[in-house]
C-alpha cells in the first residue's frame, strides 16, 4: 500500500514538473547566437595574381578555409555566441607572409576578406601594390595626386565650367588635388605599404565606425578618415625618419589608433558605400585641408566643450538617430558647433552643371564679380557657395 502510494506520489510529480517546464522557456544555445557571413579572396600584393590554396581561418572557432585557383574562398556563415564582439581571423599562404586581424562582429554581418599578402622573397621595407603602381606611385614618388574627381581630367579640385561660364574666367578653382596613394607604416609587419588613397579609407571605416550604424554617421566619419589622411600627405607625411623597430620610417600614417585604424585584411558594404557617396566631397576648413580628428565620445549630443574642435564617434551615431545629416554633423563638430568658431566648407570636387544655378555678385564690395553657386543634390537637399574672386581666380567660401 505504501509503495504503492508512493509510486502515485513520483508519477504525479513528474508529471507537473514536465508540465512546469513545458511552460517556461529555457534558454538554448541557438537562442543566444547570431550568424555572421565570410567571403571573399586572397590575392598577392606586389602582383595582384589569385592566391590558391591560402588559408583564412578563425582558430578560436576551429574554423579554416581555403581559396581555390582563382583566389576566392567558399562563402560559410558561421554562429556566434550573443556576446561576442570580435573574431580574430588568420590569413596564412605557402611562402607568403601572414597576417592576423581582429574584426568587429555583429548580428548578420557581412565580412568580406580582402586580404593581400606579400612574399616571403621580398624583402623590401617598402612594398608597393600592384594597384598603387598602376596609379603611378614609386618609392621616391609615393603620393601621385589625382587632378580631378577620382584622378580624371586637368589641374583642378573643383569642376569650374559653370563658373566660367558664368563670369567669363580662365582660371580654374584650386585648393589642393586629392591624393591617388598613401604610405601606411604596417607596425605589426614593420613594413610600409604603399595603397591606393581610397582603398586605405575603405580598410579604416569599418575599424574606426560600427558598419551597423546609420547611414548618416558613416558618411560623416568617411569624411573626417579622408580628410585626417589628405592632411598629412599634403604634409608630405607625418613620419619622416621616425624610428620604428631601430630604422627610420618614411611614412605618411601608421596603422593604429597614433592615427587611425587600419585593418586591410577585411571590408564592408555599408562603409565602402560611405566611402563612395562621400569620395567626390572635400572638407577644408579656414580655406585648406586640415587633421580632422575625431574620439570615441558618448552616445548624446556632446554639448559642452570637452571634445571642441573634434568629431565624436558615438555623437555621430546619436545625430544619424535624431535625423541630421552628414553634411550637418560636419559642421558642428569641425565648425560653428560646440563653441568652435571657424568656417568649414564641405562641397563635390566635380560639378554636374546641370544641377547647378550660376549667378554673380560683389559679395566683398572690392568692385570684382563673385561667384555664386546653387546645386542641387536631389531629395529636397541643396548646397550654397560663394567664390570671392581676384580677378583672375576664385577662392571658395562660405
Amino acid at each position: 500500500m505504501k509503495l504503492g502510494r508512493y509510486l502515485t506520489i513520483l508519477i504525479c510529480l513528474s508529471v507537473l514538473f514536465s508540465v512546469f517546464l513545458s511552460i517556461i522557456p529555457i534558454s538554448t544555445n541557438a537562442e543566444e547566437a547570431f550568424t555572421i557571413t565570410i567571403f571573399g579572396s586572397v590575392h598577392d600584393m606586389v602582383t595582384g595574381l589569385p592566391i590558391p590554396n591560402a588559408i583564412v581561418s578563425l582558430p578560436e572557432r576551429g574554423i579554416s578555409l581555403a581559396t581555390n585557383s582563382l583566389g576566392e574562398l567558399p562563402t560559410r556563415k558561421v554562429s556566434l555566441s550573443q556576446n561576442t564582439e570580435y573574431i580574430n581571423l588568420k590569413i596564412e599562404a605557402d611562402g607568403y607572409q601572414g597576417e592576423s586581424s581582429s574584426i568587429r562582429v555583429y548580428p548578420d554581418a557581412d565580412i568580406r576578406v580582402t586580404s593581400q599578402l606579400v612574399s616571403k622573397k621580398y624583402s623590401s621595407k617598402v612594398v608597393i601594390s600592384h594597384d598603387a603602381a598602376k596609379l603611378g606611385a614609386t618609392i621616391l614618388s609615393p603620393s601621385p595626386r589625382s587632378k580631378t574627381k577620382k584622378g580624371e581630367g586637368g589641374d583642378v579640385a573643383f569642376s569650374a565650367l559653370g563658373i566660367v561660364s558664368a563670369l567669363s574666367v580662365t582660371q580654374p578653382i584650386t585648393v589642393g588635388d586629392v591624393p591617388l596613394t598613401i604610405r601606411v607604416y604596417r607596425k605589426s609587419l614593420d613594413r610600409v605599404d604603399i595603397v591606393p588613397f581610397d582603398n586605405y579609407c575603405k580598410h579604416v571605416l569599418p575599424s574606426e565606425w560600427l558598419a551597423s550604424w546609420p547611414p548618416d554617421s558613416l558618411k560623416a566619419g568617411a569624411m573626417a578618415v579622408k580628410t585626417y589622411a589628405w592632411y598629412w600627405i599634403s604634409k608630405g607625411g607625418k613620419y619622416k625618419g621616425t624610428i620604428f623597430n631601430g630604422n627610420p620610417v618614411y611614412a605618411d600614417v601608421v596603422d593604429d589608433t597614433g592615427d587611425q585604424v587600419y585593418n586591410p585584411n577585411y571590408d564592408k558594404a555599408s562603409t565602402n558605400d560611405a566611402i563612395d557617396y562621400t569620395w567626390d566631397y572635400a572638407m577644408i576648413r579656414d580655406g585648406a585641408i586640415f587633421q580632422a580628428q575625431y574620439v570615441a565620445g558618448e552616445y548624446g549630443p556632446d554639448y559642452y566643450s570637452t571634445y571642441t574642435g573634434r568629431m565624436t564617434q558615438w555623437g555621430t551615431k546619436y545625430w544619424a538617430d535624431q535625423g541630421y545629416g552628414w553634411q550637418w554633423m560636419l559642421q558642428y563638430y569641425y565648425g560653428s558647433g560646440l563653441g568652435y568658431y571657424h568656417s568649414i566648407l564641405v562641397y563635390p570636387l566635380g560639378l554636374d552643371a546641370t544641377k547647378s544655378k550660376f549667378s554673380s555678385a560683389d559679395v566683398n564690395g572690392d568692385g570684382k564679380a563673385d561667384g555664386l553657386v546653387l546645386y542641387d543634390y536631389g531629395n529636397g537637399t541643396t548646397g550654397f557657395w560663394a567664390f570671392i574672386s581676384n580677378g583672375s581666380s576664385f577662392t571658395p567660401v562660405l
